[in-house]
């Protein structure tokens, strides 16, 4: 175990799709080495398995002091995200929605292109709401794929892990489709 909070936090870290150098450089951020991180993604994951006690462990796991909670309602303030809370809802004990969310007053980055969109940047509101609307791609929580098209007609896939925006890529159009 690195830590009660960051446990989670490298748990989250760990399953998200981003380039693996983005998160080599939060590990090392925090002083923790890859080899570490995966042995701590595994306990958690073993901890936190889907169960009907899934968001009780959870509770249990981070530390209150950090943790508002509620019956069926969770909001974690992830310290490798400083920008963003981590927002867990639950139905009859099992996770429902995990999502990163914008702290509130802080701003959401200006871009004038999807590329300029970094990991971690965005939420997939956030997504929307610069250059939706978006169509449904992949689901696999806690993974997402959307699909956009700019104002300029060029097509774009977006990655997320957790509501929060791993990779963005211009999409090749293909006989009057688009292929990632």
């Amino acid at each position: 175990m690195i830590g009660v909070n960051l446990d989670f936090e490298v748990f989250v870290l760990m399953g998200m799709t981003c380039d693996k150098s983005v998160k080599r450089e939060a590990l090392e951020r925090i002083g923790v080495s890859w080899d570490a991180a995966e042995v701590t993604k595994e306990s958690i994951g073993d901890l936190l398995q889907v169960n009907s006690r899934q968001f009780e462990s959870l509770v249990r796991l981070l530390d209150a002091t950090s943790v508002v909670a509620g019956s069926d309602v969770l909001s974690y303030r992830p310290a490798l995200w400083p920008e963003f809370d981590i927002a867990v809802t639950a139905d009859h004990g099992y996770w429902d929605s995990v999502r990163f969310v914008r702290k509130s007053g802080l701003q959401v980055p200006k871009v004038s292109k999807p590329e300029e969109l970094g990991a971690w940047s965005v939420t997939v509101r956030e997504l929307g709401e610069m250059f939706g609307p978006l169509e449904d791609g992949d689901h696999w929580p806690p993974y997402e794929e959307f699909l956009f098209e700019t104002m300029a007609g060029e097509r774009y896939g977006a990655g997320f892990s957790w509501g929060l925006i791993q990779d963005v890529e211009r999409l090749e159009s293909v006989q009057g489709s688009a292929k990632l």
